[in-house]
């Protein structure tokens, strides 16, 4: 190794502790171990639900398909636009800063 590589390692050891490193949001690790059982259950990771909706999509015409491809970027737009004012409103309430959390409790 050469000279920077050296600077650049660390001797820390890092340990995975429930009272240093707390569940971010409460019950996820239940979540992801059903998001894995699901995974394991059904490899491609596609529903009945989602099946059905390829051979749809796969059925239609060419121009129905550019439709629905604009359908779904108009909305994926509109999402965005209204996830933007939430964000905004919650920065004017200060919902973001730790101080606000701390008020509540």
């Amino acid at each position: 190794m050469s000279t920077e590589d050296n600077f650049l390692l660390s001797s820390e050891n890092l340990r995975s502790s429930p009272e240093l490193w707390p569940e971010k949001i409460p019950g996820s690790e239940n979540y992801k171990k059903a998001a894995i059982k699901n995974i394991k259950d059904n490899p491609n990771g596609l529903t009945q639900d989602d099946i059905r909706k390829i051979y749809q999509l796969g059925s239609l015409p060419k121009s129905e398909i550019v439709a629905e491809i604009k359908r779904l970027y108009d909305e994926g737009y509109q999402l965005g636009v209204e996830e933007a004012k939430e964000v905004t409103r919650g920065k004017y309430l200060n919902i973001f800063t730790n101080t606000s959390i701390i008020k509540r409790k």
